[in-house]
């Protein structure tokens, strides 16, 4: 090929759409095309795999940025915790002394209560933001030991039924006999029960019964609580375990289901909702099953 050849050429590098379009302009370079089919191609090689490499380097860019995001969130949210946890302290055991000090029916009893209750919130919440920030940053380590779930369910359900009698609702427990040990964190295991839990003696209606049921086969066990209160909209099932996640008719932090999700996993196991407008909420936690 001679130069001056090469100055009647003409070629457009053109986007549409996914891909790219090169359109040749000029008759000499179209015949020479024909006579050689693999020119075009080796033209348009050389450009995707320029564009390729670019679309890899800025994508490269953007994870990493996303990775340096997720990780200060997560150092965020720990170092959060950890600071409001002096204080929170500090608040619980002012309250405690004003209420030994103090009548029971003076002026000051209702609002000390009103503090106690908050400052008790409070403390919770900041609880979940620091298991929130483990199980999301991967620096949650579980203690694991052989655990009787038929005992530490009835332990969740007995801690919430001073609530559970405040709302008129009963919670039903039901494990099976000779049920053997699971090794497990316990500790998570019922942090993730008390949070099913009383998520659902949140929606359930007076005089209705909550359900709590393991079960067992060769390879996991399961826990089902189910409630009958009026179950979580279409729209919103797919999102309840992202954090913060409130539908419409949600209440609370927006982190226990969450949490939840993330200790199971941890446990190497699954957490699943099955729910219906009007027919109720069953969430499931199924563990793979390690026997004592």
């Amino acid at each position: 090929m001679t130069s001056g050849c090469l100055a009647a050429w003409r070629a457009t590098v053109r986007a549409r759409e996914t891909c790219i379009l090169l359109e040749v302009k000029g008759a000499e370079l179209r015949r020479l095309g024909e006579a050689h089919p693999d020119v075009e191609f080796n033209v348009l090689l050389k450009v995707s795999e320029r564009l390729r490499n670019d679309n890899e380097q800025i994508l490269a860019l953007h994870l990493k940025d996303a990775d340096g995001a997720s990780r200060a969130k997560d150092e965020f949210l720990a170092m959060l915790g950890h600071e409001l946890r002096n204080p929170l302290g500090a608040i619980s055991a002012a309250i405690h002394v004003l209420d030994a000090e103090s009548n029971p029916g003076d002026d000051t009893a209702r609002l000390r209560q009103i503090i106690t209750h908050q400052t008790g919130h409070l403390s919770r919440l900041v609880e979940d933001l620091g298991t929130l920030a483990h199980t999301e940053g991967g620096t949650l380590t579980l203690q694991k030991a052989p655990t009787d779930i038929g005992v530490l369910l009835e332990d969740v359900a007995v801690s919430l039924q001073p609530e559970a009698d405040a709302r008129d609702v009963a919670i039903q427990v039901t494990a099976p006999a000779g049920l053997p040990l699971v090794d497990v964190d316990a500790v998570r295991l019922r942090e993730v029960m008390f949070n099913l839990i009383s998520n659902a003696l949140r929606y359930s209606p007076a005089g209705q019964a909550i359900t709590v049921d393991a079960a067992i086969d060769d390879r996991t066990i399961s826990i089902q609580v189910r409630d009958r209160g009026p179950g979580i909209p279409a729209i919103d099932l797919p999102h309840i375990f992202e954090r913060f996640h409130k539908g419409a008719s949600s209440t609370g932090s927006g982190l226990g289901l969450t949490i939840a999700h993330n200790l199971v996993a941890a446990h190497g196991g699954t957490l699943r909702a099955e729910s219906g407008e009007g027919e109720g909420t069953a969430m499931t936690v199924v563990i793979p099953l390690t026997r004592d």
